[in-house]
Parts: structure tokens; C-alpha cells; sequence
């Protein structure tokens, strides 16, 4: 059963982030996903199944694991594929 529920969104270097956890026990597990997209395309969904004692400490994390994920990506070099 989920207790509650947390949200949060934000842009990162031209990528729009959506963060969701949820409380989903009396014993303080939390589950939760950040949508990472890009120009409106979802890229990618990160994933997060923890024992972490708050949402808050969730998003936090889901937020920061977004935020390596689009570092990464911009890092690489793409090849194959040209906008013409």
C-alpha cells in the first residue's frame, strides 16, 4: 500500500527531469523513477527500489542519478546518425 507519494521536476542542460517516489510500506521502503527526455522524447527511466528512511532522501538521489545519466550522455561522442 502506498503511504505517499513525492514529485519533483526540473530542467537539467536542456533535458526536462520528472521525479516520482513512493512510500510503500510501514517499514520505510521507498519506490521511485525519474523520466529523463529531451527536445519532448523520453530517453530514458532511472529506477530506484531502496530502504531509505524518506521520499525526500529518494528524490534526492533519483535526481542526482538523473543528473550523471545526462552528464554521461552529453559526454558521448554520437556518431552515425546527422541532422540534415
Amino acid at each position: 500500500m502506498i503511504r505517499n507519494t513525492l514529485a519533483n521536476k526540473f530542467e537539467y542542460t536542456g533535458w526536462d527531469v520528472e521525479v516520482q517516489c513512493d512510500e510503500v510500506d510501514p517499514h520505510c521502503r521507498v519506490a521511485g523513477h525519474a523520466d529523463l527526455s529531451q527536445g519532448g522524447v523520453r530517453k530514458c527511466r532511472v529506477a530506484l527500489v531502496s530502504p531509505l528512511r524518506d521520499g525526500a532522501n529518494a528524490i534526492e538521489v533519483l535526481g542526482e542519478e538523473a543528473r550523471a545519466f545526462i552528464d554521461d550522455w552529453d559526454r558521448r561522442h554520437l556518431t552515425g546518425y546527422r541532422k540534415i
